[in-house]
């Protein structure tokens, strides 16, 4: 199976989630919804509370006198999709995030408080962060089980998330991280070999890493990235797979003279250094949102230390007249 060994613990999931929270009420919903935290039972101690969290999905307001819950951990399916695998796949995809972490990205009160929404539309050209990451893992589990399903011998079949209009989908803001069609795509360019993007990993490694309590995608990619089983020539290919239409998520950036770390055997990217704008796709050296991935060999003079097996880097000297200063080997100033 896709999850090689990973067990979780039973799923519930009830059907039609119109008639399966009020006891012996129909009640009107858009979508379908993984209900990760504890169970709700009716009437809610707080009715503010449970009904500003499902804004958008259900009305609860009529129904606060009957007696209900929701429950903790289950999916709720809508009957005007029945029993659409695609749909099912998805949700359970949240669970398995739930199973996986011990915990979920965002807390009841946060979701009340609409520091994040519970509800999301994807034809928002931007989303909140946190939301985006939930989502997006979502639909990448979708999509790498309905790989599974069509075809076990080749699972990698599936075609990416459309955006940017395909297909009349959404056209996605400058900020992949800000939408859960891009970070689907991006976990799923992690998983799969197709399309020469030289990066793929198993859906258990990245599954694991999923694990580890990231509450954002960029903290996703910078935990990865740093695994012992991921090459320098995985992180070399993942700058090109960052920067591809259909994830947007250029982890490039400009920092200033901000302190960074440096790891070796990434190349290009724009990144400011004293106030100006430098293309280092020529120069071989590249910024993510956490770290600097130098190549080999740069062309532009620094000062470094030693730091947790990589070197900071400080601020450029000799604007002028620059010169290699540092090898993989050998992290000393020349």
């Amino acid at each position: 199976s896709i999850a090689q060994g990973f067990t979780p613990s039973q799923c519930i999931v009830k059907y039609p989630l119109q008639s399966s929270i009020i006891n012996q009420v129909w009640i009107s919903a858009k979508g379908s919804f993984f209900w990760p935290s504890s169970t709700v039972t009716f009437p809610p101690p707080d009715e503010n509370f449970i009904e500003t969290i499902l804004s958008g999905i259900i009305s609860l307001a009529a129904w606060f006198g009957y007696t209900g819950e929701f429950t903790a951990n289950t999916i709720y399916i809508n009957d005007l999709v029945k029993y659409n695998p695609s749909t099912v796949y998805h949700e359970y995809g949240h669970f398995i995030m739930k199973q996986k972490r011990g915990d979920w990205p965002v807390s009841q009160i946060e979701y009340a408080t609409g520091v994040v929404p519970f509800d999301h539309n994807s034809g928002d050209a931007q989303q909140n962060s946190r939301q985006t990451y939930i989502e997006g893992w979502a639909n990448y589990y979708e999509m790498a089980v309905s790989g599974w399903v069509a075809n076990p011998s080749n699972p990698y079949s599936i075609s990416k998330l459309p955006v940017n209009g395909e297909n009349n989908k959404p056209v996605i803001g400058p900020d992949g991280y800000k939408h859960e069609y891009t970070v689907a795509n991006a976990f799923w360019d992690f998983y799969d070999p197709a399309n020469d993007e030289n990066f793929q990993t198993s859906y258990v490694n990245i599954s694991n890493v999923m694990g580890e309590k990231q509450n954002l995608m960029s903290e996703f990619i910078s935990t990865l990235t740093h695994k012992s089983y991921i090459t320098d020539q995985q992180r070399n290919a993942g700058i090109a797979l960052m920067n591809l239409s259909s994830t947007k998520m250029n982890p490039l950036t400009s920092y200033g003279n901000a302190t960074m770390y440096v790891k070796n055997d990434f190349n290009g990217g724009i990144v400011n250094i004293n106030n100006s704008d430098i293309n280092t796709s020529s120069l071989g050296g590249a910024f993510s949102t956490t770290e600097l991935w130098m190549s080999n060999l740069r062309t532009l003079k620094a000062k470094e230390q030693t730091y947790d097996n990589y070197q900071r880097l400080f601020k450029h000297t000799r604007p002028s007249n620059q010169v290699d200063t540092w090898t993989t080997g050998d992290p000393i100033k020349k």
